[in-house]
């Protein structure tokens, strides 16, 4: 998306005035494409650019495998910046092996529709990676009040769940709403503080 294209300009502008290297792996359910760690602008430019331009040949999202390859490839100590959604399992052992090597931000892409839920006594859910609707209707709540009370409770409470696993990790968090601009933060890596851009 734009707004990551855009955080992801600002930090490798950052990454070209350190005169440090920059790198990425793009995926899906498998790896999309992996560019190795080089410094310079046109290596910020190009990345951009792939951002754009690949075209996923798969579906979902593996982030415990695109961890594997950044354990495997990047041997010198680095800032690993995650961007994603993390609307996906199974990646919090890769994500805490790689941060006893590296210094991991997870950057959090969240979105208005992940703080509310439809009050209704049945909904209709679909794949948020695939797009696909489910089969059939799924039946949550037996009135309207509980509906409510659900609806306001249940994201603030997935939301802080969900820090906390991350932070068991040692990863510094970073919330970042698609609906505004993000501005970046003094960070402190050793502190691992979660901050909202």
């Amino acid at each position: 998306s734009e707004l990551v294209a855009y955080l992801f300009a600002l930090l490798g502008i950052s990454a070209v005035a350190n005169n440090d290297r920059v790198g990425g792996v793009f995926f899906s359910d498998r790896i999309e494409r992996w560019i190795p760690p080089l410094s310079g602008k046109r290596q910020v430019l190009r990345i951009i650019s792939d951002m754009f331009r690949i075209e996923p040949a798969g579906k979902g999202s593996d982030l415990g495998l695109a961890l594997k390859v950044v354990g495997k490839f990047l041997k010198r100590r680095s800032i690993c910046v995650i961007l994603s959604d993390f609307k996906t399992s199974g990646y919090l052992h890769e994500l805490s092996l790689v941060s006893k090597k590296h210094d991991c931000i997870a950057v959090v892409i969240t979105d208005d529709s992940d703080r509310s839920f439809p009050v209704r006594s049945t909904t209709e859910l679909e794949d948020p990676e695939t797009g696909m609707p489910a089969t059939e209707k799924i039946a949550i709540f037996q009135s309207n009040v509980d509906a409510e009370l659900w609806a306001s409770y249940y994201p603030e409470y997935r939301l802080r769940y969900f820090l906390n696993i991350i932070l068991e990790t040692n990863s510094t968090i970073m919330l970042l709403s698609g609906q505004h601009q993000p501005r970046i933060p003094s960070v402190s890596l050793q502190g691992r503080r979660g901050f909202t851009l």
